[in-house]
């Protein structure tokens, strides 16, 4: 199965915003079980992706010249949070009015994963790696740059 990527983000402009796959060696076997840097091009692709996805949540997101080159950023806010979080909760309520015991037994999974997928994207966020889903509930309102991207698996 494949994880996802690895964004990483801080909300400190002075942090770096480049981790190389050799710094999170240690992380392999708990958090993934292989991991790679992402040529350039494709970071740049992915994080601009994932910045148009929270600027259609309404996020004000932009780029600024730093030390590391251009960076681009999103203001996030509980508000991005709340629509980031919106499908997921519908699909929920869908699955809950007929669920029966059972339904709750063979679906326990995708109920787990629709409150916080744990396999999913994910953020190195100043400095520790958690799942986009707690990252998006606790960053609160913040300024967050976005630097490079790395494959898990």
């Amino acid at each position: 199965m494949v994880r996802g990527y690895l964004y990483v983000v801080n909300t400190n402009e002075n942090e770096s915003m480049r981790v190389s796959e050799e710094e999170l060696y240690n992380l392999t076997g708990h958090q993934f079980d292989y991991i790679e840097n992402l040529p350039d091009e494709k970071s740049e692709t992915l994080v601009k992706d994932l910045v148009q996805r929270f600027a259609a949540y309404g996020a004000t997101t932009g780029t600024e010249e730093m030390d590391e080159g251009k960076i681009s950023y999103a203001f996030l806010t509980q508000e991005i949070a709340r629509k980031y979080f919106a499908p997921r909760l519908q699909t929920l309520k869908d699955m809950i009015p007929d669920m029966t015991v059972d339904d709750l037994i063979d679906n326990g999974y995708k109920i787990k994963q629709l409150v916080e997928d744990p396999y999913g994207d994910a953020v190195y966020w100043n400095g520790s790696f958690y799942t986009l889903d707690y990252f998006m509930r606790n960053v609160g309102n913040a300024k967050v740059y976005f630097g490079n991207v790395l494959y898990m698996n």
